[in-house]
């Protein structure tokens, strides 16, 4: 967390930048706080009570939520409660000067919001937010997002899709009949509001034709009750022998590898190198975010490239869809719950590892990402072309990743990969 000098220091430096076409993006704090920082983390569900409580007290006043709101605080510290307080009063007065500075110098502002709920402090900010920005004057480039990580990803897309003129339509297809509706673990908004703020913010529209979409968001929100089966696998491989062009948004309730679509799709041989975007991040913000960027960015440049790149295109799109099946699958779902069980039992602390232990777990990541790889390429990847030109079909021969850990915590890996194709002249 910054201090005061920083906030100041940044401020001070934002000033003296000149009027132009700059953006700035900032993160409102997270709904839970962190689970390695004590004695607060103690009061981690207290805290998180409170916050939802305060904001549903002050939206509608009601006596029973007033009273449940009274309890939960008198379980908390007041030290505690008053750190927690503080730190959204202070990401209040940052994002209003933010949004004040930002108005003065016609600069584009993006505000995210990550792991939050329905109701909750962070909410609170946005909305808060949402009002700075517009007293300031900042026009509609300017917005709050639901979510954080892939927010720069997002901005790539939007700058692309403004430079090209092209505004992506988007159809989006569910998996299950309540997948709009649904709410996912750490999101604030519904799963179908999260898709629409996403395709807002990439300048893209929504449409309601799927004969009519450059992009079909095809999104799968499982859950125990609803996993994902082998009537989805087939449906997405009829949309890729039609030709769409098809983005997977792969989401857990309860974050398990056997609730997700991958898995089927994998079972029913789903010609997954051919889809325009996959992910699966940890929240549903981050993954939507993301499979609307990558899928924008490439129908947006099948329409602007002569057709003698076209194979380069397919070939880099692939190998980002490649680095989100290792990371948000292999990584995420696979490897990290083991992992953090094993490093627990050997004593050490998955969050703040020492060096020794960073290297044991390094090694462990480098191995069980080197099988997943193989196992992904020649299983499904490799065994179909990604790409057809009449001419020739082009093929995935090769996946060499190189990961390692940013920090000395297990939370997320930092993958390089680099993927190797050929061609194969096609039958006459």
């Amino acid at each position: 967390m910054g201090t005061a000098a920083d906030e100041q220091n940044f401020f001070a430096t934002l000033n003296n930048l000149p009027a132009g076409d700059i953006t700035i993006f900032s993160i409102i704090p997270r709904l839970l706080v962190s689970d390695n920082l004590l004695p607060d983390a103690w009061y981690q569900w207290h805290l998180m009570r409170y916050s939802t409580l305060r904001d549903i007290v002050e939206q509608f006043g009601d006596y029973p939520s007033t009273q449940k709101l009274e309890e939960i605080k008198a379980r908390i510290p007041a030290k505690i409660l008053q750190k927690y307080n503080t730190l959204y009063q202070n990401n209040d007065a940052f994002n209003k000067q933010l949004a004040a500075i930002c108005g003065g110098k016609k600069y584009t502002l993006i505000i995210g919001q990550d792991d939050a709920q329905p109701f909750g402090l962070p909410n609170r900010n946005r909305a808060h937010a949402d009002a700075y920005m517009h007293r300031a004057g900042l026009n509609s480039q300017c917005l709050t997002t639901c979510g954080a990580d892939e927010i720069a990803q997002m901005l790539v897309s939007r700058r692309f899709c403004n430079t090209h003129n092209y505004q992506p339509k988007f159809y989006i297809e569910y998996t299950t009949p309540d997948a709009a509706v649904a709410i996912m673990p750490y999101m604030a908004v519904t799963a179908e509001a999260a898709l629409i703020d996403k395709i807002k913010f990439s300048g893209g529209t929504l449409t309601q034709d799927i004969n009519n979409a450059d992009v079909i968001l095809f999104v799968h929100c499982s859950s125990e009750k609803q996993p994902a089966t082998d009537g989805m696998a087939q449906r997405l491989q009829q949309l890729l022998d039609e030709g769409r062009h098809v983005a997977v948004i792969d989401s857990s309730e309860d974050y398990e590898s056997k609730q997700m679509l991958l898995p089927v799709l994998l079972d029913n041989d789903v010609q997954i190198n051919k889809l325009a975007a996959y992910a699966a991040w940890n929240t549903f913000g981050n993954a939507a975010g993301t499979a609307v960027a990558q899928s924008a960015i490439f129908t947006g440049q099948l329409k602007t490239l002569p057709p003698q790149n076209l194979s380069a295109l397919y070939a880099a799109n692939l190998n980002f869809t490649v680095d989100r099946l290792l990371d948000d699958y292999c990584y995420q779902k696979l490897l990290h719950h083991k992992l953090t069980e094993e490093l627990k039992l050997r004593g050490a602390d998955p969050v703040e590892l020492k060096p020794a232990y960073k290297t044991f777990a390094e090694d462990i990541i480098e191995g069980f990402i080197y099988r997943e790889k193989t196992k992904l390429l020649y299983t499904n990847l490799g065994l179909t072309p990604f790409y057809t030109d009449g001419a020739n079909q082009y093929y995935l021969t090769g996946i060499e990743p190189k990961t390692k850990l940013p920090w000395n915590r297990i939370f997320e890996i930092d993958l390089r990969t680099k993927c190797e194709y050929g061609i194969k002249k096609s039958a006459r």
